[in-house]
């Protein structure tokens, strides 16, 4: 079972991660002019293009290790349904009706925006890159991290066999062999094999999770750093950068998580997977408004208020859903107390679960 300290730590993180997430998705993702032209452009490059883009590695561990905890008490079915209603359910419930709607949009010529899609005139291909991220990711892009998880929760038998069998000797080569794409266009993020391996491992081998807490400081040191020179130094790849923050990311929290503001933080996870689900739109939204309103020079504004306002907004929205529609809003995120199988037991998730 996990212990109170890791759970307040695992909490803790996805709401801090969650609200990366949506830094790393505030329009536009790339700064326009070379990242260290001017001090913004480092702190906007050092979050948005470095750091916050470790969020993804470190939650698929997480959820990686929380599936694995206990793996003599699952069965497989009991992983695919709850899996198909945390993960697959809220997938398509937040993607394919923007899909539609985006068809709308465009076949009535109602909105100039330029969006990652041209589903008018309709392609097939298209749609089904727009609706289901069949080659490259989904209309709503974050939620291309829930197709990949869910993918590898239905490949649960096969990382626990390699696991099992190999250990840690098969990490390096589940690494090596979606970082270089040998897979194909199964898993469209890279690296998150690897660290839903990692995640199983840590579980099964009951690793101490808090044996290298004592080292914060230079974890710190060393993310700061490292997202600084990405920034520098204007490094697109970012494989490298993402897999050695999965650790550091991890023991930089240790004293946060400690104190009385780390503990209210991690109470904000219940929140925080309905404002993944729903932030893509929001911060369009809010783009689409605020890029009318205000002049250019402004923009330092919006991306410093802009995410707060997002997860706030979200937060709070979905805090009134409970409240009044409780039913409602759990289906909007997956939670379906009925249908669970008789055998079934609650599995979290790094990034779904409360």
């Amino acid at each position: 079972m996990v212990s109170r300290t890791d759970s307040i730590r695992i909490n803790l993180l996805r709401t801090i991660l969650i609200f990366g997430i949506v830094v790393v998705h505030i329009p536009p993702a790339m700064v326009e002019a070379p990242p260290h032209s001017d001090i913004f452009g480092m702190v906007k490059y050092s979050f948005s293009r470095a750091l916050f883009r470790a969020a993804v590695p470190v939650l698929t561990v997480i959820s990686g290790y929380l599936l694995f905890l206990q793996p003599e008490r699952l069965d497989y079915r009991s992983v695919v349904i709850q899996k198909s209603q945390r993960l697959l359910w809220p997938f398509l419930l937040w993607n394919i009706p923007f899909v539609a709607l985006l068809y709308v949009i465009q076949s009535q010529g109602m909105l100039s925006h330029d969006f990652r899609f041209q589903l008018y005139p309709a392609d097939l291909s298209v749609i089904l890159d727009a609706a289901f991220a069949w080659r490259e990711g989904p209309l709503n892009y974050p939620l291309n991290f829930l197709r990949d998880l869910f993918l590898l929760m239905l490949a649960y038998p096969l990382f626990l066999w390699v696991a099992r069998k190999a250990g840690w000797w098969a990490l390096p080569v589940v690494w090596l062999f979606f970082v270089f794409d040998l897979d194909g266009p199964v898993i469209n993020r890279a690296l998150m094999p690897a660290c839903f391996y990692l995640g199983a491992l840590l579980a099964l081998h009951k690793v101490d999770l808090g044996r290298l807490d004592r080292f914060w400081p230079a974890a710190i040191a060393l993310l700061v750093i490292a997202s600084v020179a990405v920034a520098w130094f204007d490094i697109r790849n970012l494989t490298y950068f993402k897999t050695i923050a999965v650790p550091l990311i991890w023991v930089a929290v240790a004293p946060l998580a400690a104190t009385r503001i780390g503990k209210r933080l991690a109470g904000l996870a219940g929140y925080s997977f309905f404002v993944f689900l729903t932030h893509g739109f929001a911060v369009l939204a809010l783009w689409l408004v605020w890029s009318r309103i205000a002049p250019p020079s402004a923009y330092a504004i919006f991306w410093l208020i802009a995410p707060f306002l997002v997860f706030a907004g979200g937060a709070i929205g979905f805090a009134l859903l409970r409240k009044f529609f409780p039913h409602f809003a759990n289906a909007l995120i997956g939670k379906f107390g009925k249908s669970k199988p008789r055998a079934a037991r609650e599995l979290p998730e790094g990034i779904a679960g409360d």
